[in-house]
């Protein structure tokens, strides 16, 4: 009897001993979990490049290019055989959202703040299998040649990147990343209370 006695006592003092370490320490107090800004930049960390919004499109593109010409006295003379001509269609994609390696975290007690970037475009990718060449008309002597098509590759993904700024789709992407980042972390601990800022320019 008098082992049991000391037994229950000897467990008493350890439960004891340990709720008085991890309150001295600051790992766990009455049953809450303390988080660091390490905790949470490391948590962060798993959405590094943070895609919120996708834009997938269908574009047609041209190139025209009219005769070249020879100055003749006064006169501009066009070349026979020097124009060509290139229209195509084809799918693309683009990923928006913030460099959340540029994020920072300042945490104080269960509130954290999360200050990220404004969203940018991450990815502009071209579906190589979608490209339909509608008309590949090449001059005699001014044929088409690969730089052509690189050329209007890269010009009509600059029409589309202006066209994507200027329809408000990186303020859309501003607002989902405000949401998801907000919701991931309270998802990872419901207790915490998370706002989210974007840096100042």
């Amino acid at each position: 009897m008098k082992k049991l006695l000391a037994g229950i006592l000897v467990g008493i003092l350890i439960a004891g001993g340990l709720a008085f370490y991890f309150n001295e320490t600051g790992k766990v107090q009455e049953g809450e979990t303390t988080y660091t800004t390490d905790i949470i930049a490391n948590k962060l960390s798993d959405i590094a490049e943070l895609s919120v919004l996708e834009y997938r499109y269908k574009n047609a593109a041209s190139l025209d290019r009219d005769s070249s010409t020879l100055k003749f006295f006064s006169s501009n003379v066009d070349i026979p055989f020097t124009e060509k001509r290139l229209i195509l269609t084809y799918e693309g994609i683009v990923k928006m959202g913030p460099d959340m390696s540029q994020a920072s975290v300042d945490v104080d007690g269960n509130k954290v703040k999360v200050t990220i970037p404004h969203s940018t475009i991450l990815s502009h990718e071209l579906n190589e299998e979608s490209f339909e060449y509608l008309v590949q008309d090449s001059g005699l002597f001014n044929p088409l040649k690969p730089e052509d098509d690189g050329a209007l590759r890269k010009e009509q993904k600059g029409v589309i990147e202006k066209s994507i700024e200027e329809n408000g789709l990186l303020d859309e992407a501003d607002k989902k990343a405000q949401a998801q980042i907000t919701s991931f972390l309270e998802a990872f601990d419901p207790e915490l209370e998370v706002s989210c800022e974007f840096k100042k320019a």
